[in-house]
């Protein structure tokens, strides 16, 4: 007893030396649970929870926490000897606390928490001492399935660090001051010699959340869609921050609010969660902070404009324009004129020069003007509403003016202008119809290339594909390029995912549970910044074009005082917050009903889809009940409607087989009665066993029939896997580069030249001798001195690197073998663990034109990683202009090239 009192004492001393656990938001409140309604792909833990309107409204009101985010999976993935871990399980299935998890020897053990989480680590530990804490343990989180390797603030290169420990056996990871980082895995390393087993009682992810409810939704018949809604949704919700919307999750230092970011965040959020007066908030909180980049001050213009339509708020709206004219002013000097660097930053995608911010290409420029076209009219029409007509006349009258200067360049004006630049031109107003149509099969019509890097841009893609009556191709593109993200295991959308959704058959073989629910993203290259934010609001612009023209309900006036109901689907189901009210819609072509609900004070055109070729006035029947406030009854009220071939006007024109092509048109208005209305339409004479939509599992066949198969400029041709370091007999006829082995491993003809970005020269530490295993492996000195090799390499950082090959000769094409080794193992998986694993990256064949600097898409991400990267490996392309060979680190120290040959 007396030895029992003793521990007792020493253990209450000790717990009293530390400072309870305190988190720095209340937890959840203010709000009642089943409030709402939910959707299976709707992975937030509060979806549910429904706060009241006194914390909604409050757009300053403070964060507040969710404590109880358990694991869904545990599993150790490193151990020193078998057994290192006893009972890991009980992690996932025993309350926070009392799970019950043995710790023998040093070793991995990483959590899955199923989807991202905008949080931190809590561990709970009895008999975790002061000495093996700060001598044995550390922990991580990342969004990926390894740590993610990149030098972040603090020294947290693997957003790894020793928990601090609290009172009561908890411990916290605090990588930065705001505790919160983007969550989707957790790591408990163990490391050394253990001088005594310790358990693990639990570990949770706590997550904080801005009082917001989920007000709109959707749900069609193809899942896919419905998990792109909701993933883009919840990438708003988790990056809505106390004052404003946050940029990132990931806090490698530019977490800040951007107004170009926001353009697209803003525009989820209103359809999504209704919260007006927040957007209304972010406005004015970042108008003086847009401009940083130039185009960044565009559009929070067009934000502005996309306030006013969904609000209807004219107060804001003039108060708002003063600042609307100075950054149109501004810009008006900046056309054409674009500067080198950050400023003219336009998106990451390789073709408006976002890697290496290499800006000022002619593609940016272009972009940026038809951008400023953009927002000067659209601006001008929305001054015009409310009443300013010396800002509508001024900007309209600019807009007119810049859309003559573009259209003097002759009938060919565009044929410069890539896909960025197109998209912004179209949705500008700026071509005819028939340019329209010749730009989308010039630019649009090739599944290689239609995707930008990053999501970001490609909602303008998605628009001007839609506003040039493409809705078909838009839709694909939904599936194509967010769609690859989240077959990839996503559950919010990345900063970047590859260009034509070819990071999906590149990177699904590295997924280590493709049979599960529950997928894991794996390891993904990174962009210039060296680490890729796998919750990046600016990428949520699905989320919209989803509810605008998937579902179809859209604003016909500010405010949606009018509307437009007008389903690009012809299955769904969903809803739409608006400042009269929730209208709703469940459109059902193929069992041949629909019902809309449309809010008080409300004027809506309707056009919903029917099946069938020879359609009667007769067919259908439509009935219209209103329902008065403050009363339970319901009464019919007349309808008027009449069948039409297809309502989609030239602009918007739905052309696809597998859609509707004939619709019900109903014209209605709610405006001279105090009710909400109710239309049903009952198709009389349909009856359909096959629903027309693709469902989920066909979704790629769609898509393949709508884009087609990728066609590459720079065609992968063969990988050899044979020849090893024995390249002189078969490679390099034309010339070669063996990269750091001197002037004699360098023979290149005289029409080529070659510059390196963001890449290293040098050669590997690890010797080159007869008697070194990989000997074989190692290059040949020269096609003269073949009993002499080594190996060197260029490299990139932590970021990706490039190097530039610009060629200018008489014949067409030729092929450039590139050949890549992992020559040391330097494939780190965890912080100081794991060395010989394989490095894994990736690269993409850029095409340019020397003359007018454009930039196009020849191959997109060719991966090397395993046995055959170690042993050496030749990648052989097809190039017939100047490539720029792109490479990025995916895991391992860095990424790398040995040499290349032409062929």
């Amino acid at each position: 007893m007396l030895f029992s009192v003793k521990i007792l004492v020493i253990v209450t001393s000790t717990t009293l030396s530390l400072p309870p656990l305190q988190e720095p938001w209340q937890q959840f409140h203010g709000g009642e649970w089943g409030n709402a309604t939910t959707h299976k792909s709707n992975v937030d833990p509060l979806a549910g929870y429904s706060w009241s309107k006194e914390f909604v409204d409050n757009v300053t009101a403070d964060l507040q926490v969710f404590p109880n985010n358990k694991p869904v999976e545990a599993q150790v993935v490193l151990e020193s000897v078998p057994g290192s871990f006893l009972n890991v399980p009980s992690l996932v299935n025993a309350p926070f606390g009392e799970a019950n998890v043995v710790v023998k020897h040093a070793g991995t053990i990483r959590v899955d928490f199923g989807h991202e989480l905008p949080g931190w680590l809590e561990l709970s530990s009895r008999d975790l001492s002061n000495s093996t804490l700060q001598n044995n343990v550390q922990m991580s989180i990342s969004e990926m399935s390894v740590p993610q390797n990149f030098p972040y603030a603090k020294g947290h290169t693997w957003k790894t660090d020793t928990p601090v420990a609290y009172a009561n056996g908890l411990f916290r990871l605090e990588l930065n001051s705001a505790l919160y980082e983007g969550v989707r895995f957790g790591f408990i390393h163990v490391k050394g010699n253990l001088s005594a087993t310790f358990t693990i009682n639990g570990i949770r992810c706590v997550h904080q959340i801005k009082p917001i409810n989920w007000e709109g939704s959707f749900n069609s018949s193809n899942d896919l869609l419905n998990k792109i809604w909701y993933a883009g949704a919840w990438t708003v919700k988790t990056n809505v921050l106390k004052s404003g919307y946050g940029a990132i999750l990931d806090d490698r230092g530019d977490r800040d609010a951007f107004a170009g970011d926001d353009h697209v965040t803003q525009g989820a959020s209103m359809v999504a969660f209704r919260n007006y007066a927040f957007v209304n908030h972010s406005l004015f909180t970042t108008m003086t902070a847009a401009t940083n980049f130039y185009s960044y001050s565009l559009l929070w213009v067009l934000s502005v404009v996309d306030y006013w339509n969904a609000s209807g708020d004219q107060s804001s709206v003039l108060l708002l324009l003063t600042e609307c004219a100075s950054i149109l002013d501004t810009a008006a000097g900046r056309v054409g004129k674009l500067p080198k660097g950050k400023a003219a930053f336009i998106g990451w995608d390789e073709r408006v020069g976002g890697f290496g911010f290499v800006c000022n290409l002619p593609e940016n420029n272009y972009t940026y003007w038809a951008m400023f076209v953009e927002a000067c009219r659209k601006s001008s029409e929305m001054a015009k509403s409310v009443g300013n007509m010396v800002y509508a006349n001024k900007y309209s009258t600019i807009a007119n003016q810049e859309t003559v200067k573009i259209r003097a360049a002759g009938a060919t004006w565009w044929s410069n202008w890539g896909i960025h630049a197109c998209s912004r031109a179209i949705t500008a107003g700026i071509p005819s119809k028939e340019e329209q149509t010749q730009m989308i099969a010039a630019r649009f019509m090739n599944s290689a290339k239609i995707c930008s890097v990053s999501n970001f841009n490609q909602l303008n893609i998605a628009m001007a594909l839609t506003v040039a009556g493409r809705a078909d191709l838009a839709l694909a593109t939904i599936l194509l390029c967010w769609g690859a993200e989240i077959k990839l295991g996503a559950t919010s959308f990345w900063e970047i995912s590859g260009y034509g959704g070819q990071w999906l058959p590149a990177l699904q073989r590295f997924i280590d549970n493709p049979e599960s629910e529950n997928v894991h993203p794996p390891p993904l290259p990174a962009h210039s910044g060296g680490s890729n934010s796998l919750c990046h609001p600016w990428s949520a612009g699905a989320t919209t074009w989803l509810t605008h023209y998937g579902l179809g309900i859209r604003p016909r006036s500010p405010g949606f005082t009018s509307i437009t109901v007008q389903p690009v689907l012809d299955v769904v189901q969903g809803a739409v917050p608006t400042p009269r009210g929730t209208i709703k819609v469940d459109i059902n072509a193929l069992r041949g009903y629909h019902k809309v609900e449309i809010p008080r004070d409300t004027h809506a055109e309707l056009y919903l889809p029917v099946l069938g070729r020879e359609l009667a006035t007769n067919q259908f029947t439509v009935t219209c009940t209103r329902k008065p406030d403050q009363s339970e009854d319901t009464m019919k009220v007349p309808c008027l409607y009449h069948v039409v071939p297809t309502p989609w006007t030239s602009k918007e024109r739905n052309v696809t087989s597998r859609m509707s092509t004939m619709w019900v048109h109903v014209n209605v208005s709610t405006t001279t009665v105090s009710s909400s209305f109710k239309i049903n339409i009952v198709n009389n004479f349909v009856s359909y066993e096959q629903e027309m939509f693709p469902t989920a599992i066909e979704s790629d066949e769609f898509t393949r029939e709508t884009l087609g198969d990728p066609q590459w400029d720079t065609p992968l041709l063969f990988v050899d896997n044979e020849t090893l370091g024995n390249w002189s007999t078969r490679y390099g006829s034309l010339g070669y580069i063996l990269f750091g082995l001197g002037k004699e491993a360098v023979q290149l003809p005289s029409w080529v030249s070659l510059s390196l970005s963001d890449l290293t020269e040098g050669t590997w530490n690890l010797s080159v001798t007869p008697d070194n295993d990989k000997f074989v492996s190692a290059l040949e000195l020269s096609r003269n001195n073949t009993q002499q090799r080594g190996i060197g390499s260029v490299h990139t950082g932590t970021g990706p690197g490039c190097f530039d090959l610009a060629e200018n000769r008489p014949t067409k094409c030729l092929n450039l073998s590139l050949y890549q080794i992992d020559w040391d193992g330097e494939g780190s998986m965890f912080p100081g663990e794991g060395k010989g694993l394989e490095r894994r990256q990736a690269l993409d064949m850029i095409t340019w034109n020397v003359n007018d600097t454009m930039l196009d898409i020849g191959y997109a991400t060719a991966v090397a990683d395993g046995s055959t990267f170690k042993a050496g490996q030749y990648l052989t392309f097809r190039i017939c202009q100047s490539i720029r060979v792109r490479l990025y680190p995916i895991y391992g120290d860095n990424a790398v090239i040995s040499a290349f040959f032409l062929n």
